[in-house]
């Protein structure tokens, strides 16, 4: 559990000796190494026969948010052969991955 202010300073009888803030990707590359192994996993998973490079990620880290970085990459190699082409199908379908 976490504690606070004066709640950890009673539990430990000092102040924590430092603090770390963090955002997504600062103090570890989530998304070389964990983000994009995610979705190639998903997209295995999926039987869509897609796998992102880490050259090729980094392309597509332009794009922000997973769904729209898939619809990005789909609209530009194309979508896989057995999908709908109704946008809002797609959508649903990306959503689901």
């Amino acid at each position: 559990t976490a504690l606070r202010g004066r709640q950890y300073v009673r539990a430990h009888g000092r102040m924590p000796e430092a603090l770390l803030f963090d955002c997504d990707g600062v103090l570890v590359d989530t998304e070389k190494d964990g983000h994009r192994v995610a979705f190639n996993r998903a997209f295995n998973e999926k039987g869509l026969g897609f796998e992102w490079g880490v050259e090729e990620y980094g392309r597509l880290l332009e794009v922000g948010g997973g769904k729209e970085r898939m619809t990005a990459y789909f609209n530009q190699v194309g979508w896989p052969q057995d999908w709908p082409t109704d946008a809002e199908e797609r959508a649903r379908r990306v959503k689901e991955i």
